[in-house]
């Protein structure tokens, strides 16, 4: 993933009765911090590279696709926006971590990602891994 500025940061607002809007603006946040998911037999998946032993007792990179779980992708939204929730303490916008519920949501739309964003595994740029 690349790293984003912190104000370059997709912002996402918290609020209640929108958690469609959540996962619509959840898509996009790594899209655009640039994290390499991709769609595989109708599942979202990620690049992985293993060292692994080839002959002679010489290692070699090993690439393999591996899905992306709920986890997998609430540590990317934490990582590629920045979330935000209204304190009713300080009655104003606060720091949050993204809901699980959007990561299970996104990862179920599968092929109705609005943003076009996880790239079809067999596109060029695939290849560079």
């Amino acid at each position: 993933m690349n790293d984003l500025a912190f104000t370059d940061m997709l912002v996402i607002e918290i609020a209640p009765g929108d958690l469609h809007e959540l996962a619509t603006q959840g898509e996009i946040a790594p899209i655009k911090a640039g994290v390499d998911f991709y769609t595989r037999g109708g599942q979202i998946v990620r690049p992985v590279i293993d060292e692994v032993d080839a002959s002679k007792g010489r290692k070699t990179r090993s690439a393999r696709l591996i899905p992306v779980t709920s986890d997998m992708m609430t540590d990317h939204l934490s990582r590629s926006a920045k979330w935000m929730r209204y304190d009713k303490r300080s009655k104003k916008p606060a720091p949050a971590d993204p809901p699980s519920i959007v990561s299970k949501i996104i990862l179920a739309r599968d092929a109705e990602v609005k943003a076009s964003c996880w790239r079809d595994h067999y596109a060029d740029d695939a290849s560079r891994w």
